[in-house]
């Protein structure tokens, strides 16, 4: 009997076999872990496997797991940059309303 005649018999025999501590089954797909959200603060998202990591870093950014408390973060952080924007906004509207206003002496 040869080498893959063997091997074939026993793929198609379907059986489980044991080690030390636990059944496996050759057929039965391996877990694998959800894909969490991890997002840097200039709003890059990165999708990876679930770890223990806070954070990692891939290609030279540093990307922080997106749990609820770091979003909570990242949305205040994101009104304050809006509310800055417009005052800026308005501040200059002022005074080029004001400019435009003012007569040459």
């Amino acid at each position: 009997m040869s080498l893959l005649q063997t091997m074939r018999d026993y793929i198609n025999r379907n059986e489980t076999h044991t080690t030390d501590h636990e059944t496996v089954n050759p057929h039965q797909e391996a877990e694998v872990s959800p894909l969490v959200s991890f997002v840097t603060t200039d709003l890059k998202l990165r999708m990876e496997r679930l770890t223990d990591e806070r954070d990692i870093e891939r290609d030279g950014k540093v990307y922080r797991k997106l749990t609820p408390e770091y979003f909570a973060w990242l949305r205040s952080r994101m009104v304050q940059a809006h509310s800055a924007h417009e005052n800026v906004a308005q501040i200059d509207q002022l005074n080029t309303t004001h400019l435009l206003h003012l007569k040459p002496a």
